[in-house]
């Protein structure tokens, strides 16, 4: 997966890169599918860090999503769980079955 973590107006420190990386990594096989790439750039506006991540998959699709709050970790959370919620709609929708499937419960596999 081709990761990129930049910053503007801030550095950003080592720590909260890895952590970013590993959570992309643990998104994509959340779902059965891989990131072919992950953009992540924290901004700082003030008081608050604002965090916009932009990744695309194996499989072609792309989300993208962003947050603002007064901590970046948890700017960063808020957004990864944005870009989660998105790639679990994209997978209730392929699903066939009726509306009383559990199959959206369980990860994708290809």
């Amino acid at each position: 997966m081709k990761f990129s973590f930049s910053g503007r107006h801030m550095e950003i420190g080592e720590a909260l890169t890895e952590r970013a990386r590993e959570a992309c990594e643990k998104l994509g096989s959340k779902f059965g599918t891989e990131f072919i790439e992950a953009n992540v750039v924290m901004k700082r506006d003030g008081y608050l860090f604002h965090c916009d991540v932009a990744t695309r998959t194996v499989s072609g699709e792309a989300y993208h999503a962003s947050d603002g709050s007064d901590d970046p970790n948890v700017s960063f959370d808020i957004t990864l769980q944005k870009i989660d919620l998105q790639m679990r709609k994209k997978k209730k929708s392929r699903c066939t079955c009726r509306s009383a499937c559990r199959c959206s419960d369980t990860p994708m596999l290809e």
